[in-house]
């Protein structure tokens, strides 16, 4: 995995995230949003999936899904996962296999993530439809929030349909950018699984 930057709370807590940023790489409004995320009381991991586009070989769901298992047991849990923009679909594809991930809040286009840049093996390109796979999630719950900011001329039917398929307990959004307040709202729902209709932008 790609190194890891860890952001700690001002008072000890004991609830992980891991926040993936988008492949451009880790910057300044990651570095802020981490900071943000642990002053809520949530001790940070953020990091980017750089290392995968350097590979010599295309990604293999089972290096994913074997690079999560061993983040998770170096972090610990209980253990959430934040997938930004691109990185949405690694995020959710690692989620699913690695049931040590407690829940995943993904905030981009995630199925154009996994076909980004011939990222990833597609020897069995079936195995990357998350639609397919994304019912395997449940009981652990998921947020999907569809950023206007990011999403450029995509629409967000994909991500939309992903959500559709899946199983509760999981919620959907819109948001015309992602804040800090909306992802420790999300997290906050992810820690509760509590029914509400939506993500508020505060």
């Amino acid at each position: 995995m790609a190194e890891l930057y860890r952001y700690d709370p001002d008072k000890e807590g004991e609830t992980r995230v891991l926040y993936f940023s988008d492949y451009t790489g880790f910057g300044r409004n990651d570095d802020a949003l981490c900071r943000a995320i642990a002053q809520g009381g949530y001790t940070v991991y953020g990091g980017n999936l750089m290392r995968y586009l350097l590979m010599a070989a295309p990604l293999t769901l089972e290096t994913l899904w074997d690079d999560g298992t061993e983040l998770t047991a170096q972090i610990g849990r209980p253990l959430y996962l934040i997938a930004r923009a691109f990185a949405a679909g690694p995020g959710l594809a690692m989620a699913i296999g690695v049931q040590s991930i407690d829940g995943v809040i993904a905030t981009g286009p995630a199925q154009e993530g996994l076909a980004a840049l011939n990222l990833f093996s597609q020897e069995n390109p079936a195995r990357l439809m998350l639609t397919r796979q994304i019912r395997k999630l449940a009981p652990r719950p998921s947020v999907f929030l569809w950023n206007r900011e990011e999403a450029g001329n995509l629409l967000p039917g994909g991500l939309r349909r992903i959500y559709d398929l899946g199983e509760k307990p999981h919620l959907w959004g819109v948001v015309s950018q992602i804040t800090a307040p909306i992802l420790l709202n999300a997290l906050d729902w992810l820690l509760t699984a509590a029914q509400q209709d939506e993500i508020e932008e505060r």
